[in-house]
């Protein structure tokens, strides 16, 4: 277990590596959305077993009451993936070809919901991955003959289906271990009621300014950065961002977090516009992986906008975006400087 620093760079946590006491080896693992459980395969040549640690505050591990979990189907539980909204753990088996759901429960503890098997094929399944929405689970697959990709609906319940189609041939042979799924999945905002309080909140102030009615934007805060350069990471902060609109580049714009607003997990990003009057459809895409921008130690959501479609016009001094949170309801708007170059 490594801790990142802001440059990317690792340091070993005090007691690293810890111990697995499993049959097998630890192979594919993945983290739920709090951080507070690690969920690893194990590569055994027995049944399907899968182990769960807790993550302490410092990064340490500490594996839960009934880890590691084996149903007693499945062979050689390689690659473990989480759901998005981490209800459901799938588990693909490479010695006998077949997917495992687990629902996940509050601890973290698994109980198997269903069991897939493939047939028909000599193929060895391996990495997973889902959409963003959680509807999909796509499955590599290889042999020596031909590379296979198995694509699946993923229904409430956690079962899966084949779509129409699937599997998908790559017309390559020996090598698909692996794949991704772009955009990556985002961790959904908690839908549970919030713990109990240990002491009664304080009574807030009356606010300085009024509530927004009903029906008006939340207002968040946005940072726009200052050139079309789609590798710079620095974000301007109060000064004025310069923009050609003829550019045939892109604008990265931050959406601030802060201790009562998680934009990454809050802010719809397919809803968002940004440009001259904030309605522009000119979103390219938004980063997979939240970043903090302002280093304040909150997670920020970065996206870019094609600057042409952006309808910036010579006198503009502000940049509007607009957008939706999750709910699909509320909406959002912010702004920040900019200066138009000639």
């Amino acid at each position: 277990m490594f801790s990142i620093a802001s440059n990317g760079s690792l340091t070993m946590i005090n007691g690293t590596p810890f111990g697995d006491s499993g049959a097998g080896f630890l192979a594919g693992v993945d983290i739920d959305c709090a951080s507070s459980h690690l969920f690893g395969g194990e590569m055994t040549t027995g049944n399907s077993t899968v182990d769960v640690f807790s993550i302490g505050s410092t990064g340490a591990l500490s594996r839960i009451q009934g880890s590691p979990f084996s149903p007693g189907t499945g062979t050689n539980s390689n690659v473990a993936v989480l759901s998005p909204n981490d209800q459901f753990l799938f588990v693909s088996n490479q010695g006998s070809a077949s997917i495992l759901t687990f629902g996940v429960g509050s601890t973290g503890a698994l109980a198997l919901a269903n069991s897939t098997f493939l047939t028909g094929g000599t193929n060895t399944l391996g990495g997973m991955a889902t959409d963003q929405s959680g509807s999909f689970l796509y499955v590599a697959s290889h042999s020596t003959t031909t590379d296979l990709i198995y694509v699946f609906n993923i229904a409430a319940d956690g079962s899966l289906t084949q779509t129409a189609g699937s599997p998908f041939d790559t017309l390559q042979a020996g090598g698909l271990l692996s794949l991704a799924a772009f955009p990556a999945k985002a961790c959904a905002a908690p839908t549970g009621p919030p713990p109990p309080p240990v002491t009664p909140p304080p009574v807030a102030p009356p606010p300085v300014t009024p509530p927004p009615t009903p029906g008006s934007p939340i207002t968040v805060k946005i940072d726009i950065r200052p050139s079309d350069d789609e590798h710079d990471s620095d974000f301007q902060g109060s000064q004025a961002s310069v923009i050609n609109p003829k550019s045939h580049g892109k604008i990265r714009v931050a959406i601030l977090s802060s201790a009562t607003f998680n934009a990454p997990s809050l802010v719809d990003m397919h809803s968002l516009t940004f440009g001259h009057s904030g309605t522009e459809p000119s979103l390219a895409y938004c980063e997979a992986h939240s970043l903090d921008v302002n280093h304040d130690h909150f997670p920020d959501l970065v996206c870019s906008f094609y600057t042409q479609k952006t309808n910036f016009q010579k006198g503009d001094t502000i940049g509007i975006l607009k957008g939706l949170l999750m709910d699909k309801t509320t909406a959002i708007e912010g702004t920040d400087s900019v200066k138009i170059a000639h």
